[in-house]
């Protein structure tokens, strides 16, 4: 399972499975299991 950092300034570091059952910004481009790339950019800018 790969994990993902949520924010530089914290040690959050969130599954990318349950980052993908959550409604988040998507990416036009999809991941090698088929699923939507999450717009990682734009999730910091709401959790902030």
């Amino acid at each position: 399972m790969r994990f993902i950092r949520i924010s530089q300034n914290s040690g959050l570091k969130v599954s990318i499975i349950s980052l993908g059952t959550w409604h988040l910004p998507r990416l036009p481009e999809r991941d090698e299991a088929g699923a939507y790339r999450i717009d990682l950019e734009e999730f910091r800018k709401v959790l902030k």
